[in-house]
Formats: structure tokens, C-alpha cells, sequence
């Protein structure tokens, strides 16, 4: 898979309420730089920016999702991590059903 001409290290996501609440792509075969370009062409300017001699982490936060963008100043690699916010009452759906469930035996 590839993100523009940016060919993916690893895709993972996890699911919750049957739709994807986290996704994480890591790139190492492409400049930090054309793929940061991407997102910000994408997305526009970073609503928070995290600069140290580590990381480098920019943050897109809108609502309902947030996109963080970072960098590992000792690797080079890049990764994205695509968060969607679930709200209170899903929340609290989930814990109810999680409290509803039998213990597994096993």
C-alpha cells in the first residue's frame, strides 16, 4: 500500500462499536518532508506543534477525529495516527455491554 508515492512500513488498526477508531501507518522508505507535505497540502497547518531534539509531532484536532503526524529524529521514520474521538455516551454503551458480557471460563 502507498500514500501518495510513499510505500507503507505497516498499517494496523483497531475497531470499536464495528467502525475503525485508531489507524497507524509507519513510513521509512520516503522523506519525512514529501510525506509531512502531503498532509499539510491535505489538511492545512497543524493546530499543535511538538518540536524536540527526539520528535517532531504535529497535530490535527477537529472534533470527532485527530490526526497526529511525528517523526523519529533518530530513525527518520515517519508515522500517522489516525484517532476517531468516540463521544460520552458511546463510552458509557461500551462499558454497559462490556459489564453485560459472561467471563470466559477459560
Amino acid at each position: 500500500m502507498t500514500i501518495g508515492p510513499c510505500p507503507l512500513d505497516t498499517l494496523s488498526y483497531e475497531t470499536f462499536s464495528g467502525r475503525f477508531y485508531k489507524v497507524k501507518m509507519t513510513f521509512s522508505k520516503c522523506a519525512p518532508a514529501s510525506v509531512f507535505n502531503m498532509f499539510k497540502q491535505k489538511y492545512g497547518e497543524c493546530t499543535k506543534i511538538e518540536d524536540s531534539l527526539d520528535n517532531f509531532i504535529c497535530t490535527w484536532d477537529w472534533k470527532r477525529v485527530k490526526l497526529e503526524f511525528a517523526i523519529d529524529s533518530a530513525s527518520g521514520a515517519t508515522e500517522i495516527v489516525y484517532v476517531y474521538k468516540i463521544t460520552e455516551r458511546e463510552h458509557d454503551t461500551y462499558l454497559k455491554e462490556k459489564a453485560g458480557t459472561k467471563k470466559d471460563s477459560f
